[in-house]
């Protein structure tokens, strides 16, 4: 996919302007997925989904007899210091990986948003087209205003009323806001790929 006839290497070497680089790069990464099937997730169990009112595009399926609670934090807190004082960053539900993309908006952290909150699909992408994944976080800080207001629309994540969540396999996942919730609204939708048992941003749509 190209703009006016410029491939998205050419852009990134200096021949194009920057922009059009990763205008490129995250048109493709937000469009529809040819041939997806889509499908339920057939273990979840939120804690929340029993209350009065309560609303989930998610069926609850109980596992074991146990609850899981995708807004509780690991132990220890969703971002932690090792033994070498490098920053983890924990994203065990799309919550967790919202609270962290816009904590490093607001920290300038470009270096640590791109380690661990960007997929390795989606800086593959990049690398595929001689771009720095960087231009990533570039964009989510040009766009801040955009994620601030899905982030306030999802206070729940993926539990919150009226939202709908869905895998989309082969562990990629999709929160989508209602259409009905206000056309201010640039972006409805997170996708979100499951790695190392952390949920990372594929693109927002």
């Amino acid at each position: 996919m190209s703009t006016s006839g410029t491939s998205p290497a050419s852009a990134a070497s200096g021949r194009r302007p920057a922009r059009t680089a990763w205008y490129v790069v995250l048109a493709i990464l937000v469009a529809p997925q040819a041939g997806c099937r889509y499908e339920r997730i057939v273990r979840y169990d939120p804690m929340l989904a029993g209350l009065p009112g309560a609303e989930s595009g998610t069926p609850v399926i109980r596992a074991d007899g146990r609850t899981f609670d995708p807004l509780a934090a690991p132990k220890g807190g969703l971002r932690q210091e090792d033994e070498q004082g490098n920053v983890v960053l924990h994203s065990k539900s799309a919550r967790h990986l919202l609270i962290h993309i816009v904590q490093t908006i607001e920290n300038d952290e470009g270096e640590l948003f791109v380690e661990q909150l960007l997929s390795e699909r989606t800086k593959l992408e990049f690398a595929e087209r001689d771009l720095d994944p960087m231009l990533a976080f570039e964009e989510l800080k040009r766009r801040q205003r955009d994620v601030f207001t899905l982030y306030n629309a999802l206070p729940m994540g993926e539990l919150t009323p009226g939202v709908r969540f869905r895998t989309l396999g082969d562990n990629l996942y999709r929160v989508e806001v209602p259409r009905s919730w206000g056309r201010a609204m640039r972006w409805r939708i997170m996708d979100m790929v499951r790695e190392r048992g952390n949920f990372r941003l594929r693109w927002f749509g």
